[in-house]
């Protein structure tokens, strides 16, 4: 008796390799989604809080010899000299997009004195991802930062 060469897959053993990298796929796509979401939610608290760090150390440094503000809105983050948003210098602005799909809950002006760089008011701001999760980052009355 010769033996016989077989070169090839049966189609048995495809629709397992099939089903086996199906089932891997639908396991591993959602997880990948969320770590994403989170990913980029961190990466834009991280951003809104290093913004708010410069705007308080410009204002203390006297930067243009006036307070500064930082204005939030959506995925935007906005420095800028003065004390009244609509009413700013508008060649000294520094306009920062948030990365990755991370938006603000709330929208408004977070003013930092000249000089002794404190906030005129402390806040609380919400940071959303596209998955639902919310990152809260509070500015105290001394200008911290905690996130």
């Amino acid at each position: 008796m010769s033996a016989v060469n077989r070169f090839g897959y049966t189609l048995i053993e495809i629709i397992l390799f099939l089903s086996f990298f199906s089932i891997l796929a639908a396991i591993s796509i959602p997880s990948y989604e969320y770590f994403r979401s989170r990913n980029d939610l961190d990466l834009a608290a991280a951003a809104a809080a290093q913004t708010i760090r410069r705007a308080e150390i410009l204002a203390i440094n006297g930067a243009n010899d006036s307070a500064w503000c930082v204005h939030f809105e959506n995925q935007t983050l906005l420095i800028y000299a003065g004390m009244d948003y609509l009413n700013r210098d508008q060649s000294r602005d520094e306009l920062i997009e948030l990365p990755g799909s991370a938006i603000f809950q709330n929208s408004g002006d977070l003013i930092f004195s000249k000089l002794t760089g404190l906030p005129a008011v402390p806040m609380t701001l919400e940071l959303k991802s596209s998955s639902n999760e919310i990152i809260t980052l509070v500015i105290n009355d001394k200008g911290m930062v905690e996130y």
